[in-house]
């Protein structure tokens, strides 16, 4: 059986405009955010959302909130697996000041990480291990961040995981993928096997 995904990153936050990674902390949507959350919010009626799984990050929530009323009142369950990557000693950094550093390649390495901070396979573990309770429920909507969407889509799509790192990831413009039920049990069976 295949059931439709719908993985949709959050608005523009406080934290996007001041072009900071902030990971570990909560940044709302800007005004510009919301508008976003509300457009995408009209495109995904026709897709017949029936859940909505969001990160528990003020960003996501916010989002997720918005699309819900528009979707008729159904509400997010939020799941703490589908939080932003964390880099660690690097969190409150720039953009620009973690890809002028040492540690630049780490941004899109899918097994490298700067110090204390995870590895985009771990996101991608994580992740799918929650979204694998969802299975059977949808469409599933899954409102997130770019490190957890571009980690699980690109495996789900086979992108080389050397290139998985610099997908990008637009805010509010809906990923739709029709995705074997059998599909997930596979992808995390994929990383006990690589541990």
């Amino acid at each position: 059986m295949t059931s439709r995904w719908v993985f949709l990153r959050h608005g523009q936050s406080v934290g996007n405009v001041s072009r900071c990674l902030v990971a570990p902390f909560d940044s709302p949507l800007t005004d510009r955010g919301q508008i976003q959350a509300d457009s995408a919010a009209v495109a995904l009626r026709e897709l017949g959302v029936r859940r909505v799984v969001c990160s528990p990050m003020v960003r996501a929530v916010q989002t997720a909130e918005r699309v819900c009323v528009a979707l008729g009142g159904l509400r997010p369950i939020v799941e703490d697996a589908l939080v932003e990557r964390t880099f660690g000693e690097l969190d409150a950094w720039t953009v620009e000041a973690v890809k002028c550093s040492r540690w630049t390649a780490t941004r899109t390495a899918w097994r490298s990480a700067p110090p204390g901070g995870e590895t985009l396979e771990a996101v991608a573990e994580r992740a799918i291990s929650a979204l694998v309770r969802h299975v059977g429920a949808g469409p599933v909507l899954v409102v997130a961040h770019a490190g957890p969407i571009r980690a699980v889509v690109g495996l789900l799509d086979g992108v080389d995981m050397a290139r998985i790192g610099r997908v990008r990831v637009p805010h509010c413009q809906p990923w739709v993928r029709e995705v074997a039920d059998t599909r997930w049990p596979r992808l995390i069976a994929r990383f006990s096997r690589s541990s």
